[in-house]
């Protein structure tokens, strides 16, 4: 009967506590995943799963995700969840989020993304606090066994599968620096804390234990180069001259260099590598060989080692119909054999002759002699059919003309 007694007591203090009546415990571990940095922003994602040995699998609660991070490589930061760019409903409202329930079990089937994906990236806010990182969520909640099947995320221990969601750091001021972002575990004070739900009415909620809960940090991400001059400038009659200085350099593998007619569509030009880390200036220059005819819109494509990448501001210059014209005559064209070049209308002097493809790559170069009757005649019989350019350069312009190999 005493034993009765004490059972019952135990039982009503749990529940007036608001602690699970069951014995299991969801061993936990949290990680932070995929960090990049694009432009003066930093990017990571949350994980979730239950840690080897847990006798339970987690029903994602109140839970409260907290970080440290170099605040001071930051100027007025801001902390707040990236939505999808998906334009299907509903994962255009799941922030990324890959949870998934005991109903909905399918992370891409839409009942998933608008029940369980929509519902916690709803419930998640983000702030800054005394230089922390704050993520907290706010749980589903179910009015009974069908709602709790249907709306609580189900994590179990497979890996990189339960995000919660991708978030944004914005502000970064010292591109010289480190992001430094790292879990704050059990500590005293505000520190990450996460909560299980039971499944059955009345769905209390059982704080993780300290000795449960596992934090996993990721790299102390290098802040990636910084542009400090970016501008064209025509380069003889017919060429842009591009030239670019970064005042820094972290992780950064090479620049992508694209134009567009419209500043809207892009055309990769070509390629320069970084000169690798530095906290120095760097200097880079790129020659296109071949603007269009009016308004070329340029920009770089900065790419570091691990394919994240941003773009630069966009710089313009502007080619006449008149000055787009070459003042040489190419004959026969197409041509099968031999190109005969016609450069008769040219003041300056003739330094030596080009034959490039259409990614800019020289095909074919010579000096070009003194000659009274001021053509050359070029053997194109080995080249592949297709487009090519002739390049006249000479010590006060480059003149450039289309030709076609058959």
């Amino acid at each position: 009967m005493n034993n009765i007694r004490l059972h019952t007591l135990l039982f009503l203090v749990t529940i007036l506590l608001g602690y699970n009546t069951s014995f299991a415990q969801a061993l936990t571990t949290v990680s932070v995943e995929n960090q990049a940095v694009i432009g003066t922003d930093l990017y990571f994602d949350v994980y979730l799963r239950t840690t080897a040995g847990s006798s339970d699998d987690l029903y994602l609660g109140d839970s409260d995700f907290l970080f440290n991070f170099n605040h001071g490589n930051f100027t007025s930061p801001t902390l707040t969840k990236v939505p999808n760019p998906s334009p299907i409903a509903p994962f255009a409202q799941n922030g990324y989020c890959t949870f998934t329930s005991r109903t909905y079990t399918s992370i891409i089937d839409l009942s998933t993304a608008a029940v369980v994906q929509k519902g916690y990236y709803d419930k998640t806010s983000t702030t800054i606090s005394d230089n922390k990182l704050i993520i907290s969520v706010s749980s589903p909640t179910p009015s009974d066994g069908t709602a709790f099947n249907e709306m609580l995320a189900k994590i179990d221990g497979t890996l990189l599968t339960h995000r919660l969601g991708r978030f944004k750091v914005s502000g970064i001021s010292n591109p010289t620096g480190t992001a430094g972002l790292a879990w704050i575990g059990c500590v005293a004070g505000s520190s990450t804390e996460l909560h299980t739900m039971v499944d059955s009415a009345p769905f209390l909620q059982t704080k993780i234990a300290c000795g449960d809960l596992t934090t996993i940090n990721s790299i102390n991400l290098l802040l990636p180069v910084e542009l400090s001059n970016f501008e064209v400038k025509k380069l003889g009659r017919n060429q842009s001259k591009l030239n670019w200085v970064t005042a820094s350099e972290m992780n950064v593998d090479y620049f992508t260099i694209q134009r567009s007619q419209n500043g809207e569509d892009w055309k990769k030009l070509g390629q320069v590598a970084a000169k690798g880390n530095s906290t120095t200036s760097q200097a880079y220059e790129f020659i296109d060989a071949h603007p269009i005819s009016g308004i070329n819109y340029y920009r770089l494509r900065i790419v570091d080692e691990d394919g994240v990448f941003e773009n630069s501001e966009i710089v313009a210059l502007r080619f006449s119909e008149e000055g787009s014209h070459s003042t040489i005559n190419l004959f026969p064209n197409p041509v099968s054999n031999t190109l005969t070049i016609d450069y008769s209308k040219i003041e300056s002097t003739i330094s030596f002759v080009r034959i490039l493809d259409v990614n800019g790559q020289v095909i074919k170069e010579r000096n070009v002699e003194t000659n009274t009757n001021q053509q050359l005649l070029i053997n194109v019989h080995d080249l592949s059919a297709g487009i090519y350019f002739v390049s006249l350069i000479g010590q006060e312009a480059i003149i450039s003309q289309k030709f076609v190999k058959r």
